[in-house]
């Protein structure tokens, strides 16, 4: 038996005894006062119990709307926390991708120079193959259908430029500068082929 219990159960009893005493007595008026004033102190122990209820309930209901006010500011302020890095994060990305722009339009106008440079060997080496003689023409055309070859692909790694992530940039760039090599040396062979 809980204490809760038990005290009931010993305020009942002490208020029990005493009418069985009286009514053993016959008196009923005190009979009837006993019965009020252990009906009374039965209600004082309810209302009581009913306060320290509420009061409860009002505390609890107290830490709840604490706990949910600590949250929301939790919530608000992860939030602030989140849109700062994001707008950071995308000012990086912009930084970013401008600085590749401004990569890539570089890279391009070196290797158009470049491009130009070697064009010009290749003209002078087309100039001069019209003029080669017939044996060596067979040697020169295939040597300049591989030239037309190496200018394509030049080309091609050119547009790629176009297309290059900072993951793949260096590649591009690395493969641009091998094609232009290729090129020039192919061109230099040609022109080394032909007669002054």
């Amino acid at each position: 038996m809980t204490k809760k219990y038990f005290y009931k159960a010993l305020c009942r009893a002490a208020c029990v005894c005493p009418l069985l005493a009286l009514t053993a007595c016959g008196d009923e008026a005190k009979l009837k006062e006993i019965q009020k004033k252990a009906d009374e102190r039965v209600a004082e122990v309810q209302r009581e119990a009913k306060e320290k209820i509420a009061a409860a309930e009002k505390k609890l209901d107290e830490a709840k709307s604490e706990f949910t006010a600590a949250a929301e500011k939790a919530k608000s302020e992860a939030d602030n926390a989140i849109a700062v890095a994001k707008e950071s994060a995308d000012e990086g990305v912009k930084e970013a991708a401008d600085a590749l722009a401004k990569a890539r339009a570089a890279y391009k106008a070196e290797a158009r120079a470049r491009l130009q440079s070697i064009n010009k060997d290749v003209q002078d080496a087309s100039v001069r193959a019209s003029k080669a003689p017939a044996k060596i023409k067979p040697a020169i055309d295939k040597a300049m259908k591989a030239i037309v070859e190496k200018q394509k692909d030049v080309a091609k790694d050119m547009a790629a430029f176009d297309t290059a992530t900072l993951d793949t940039f260096r590649t591009v760039k690395a493969k641009l500068d091998a094609d232009l090599a290729a090129l020039k040396n192919a061109a230099l062979g040609v022109k080394a082929k032909l007669p002054q």
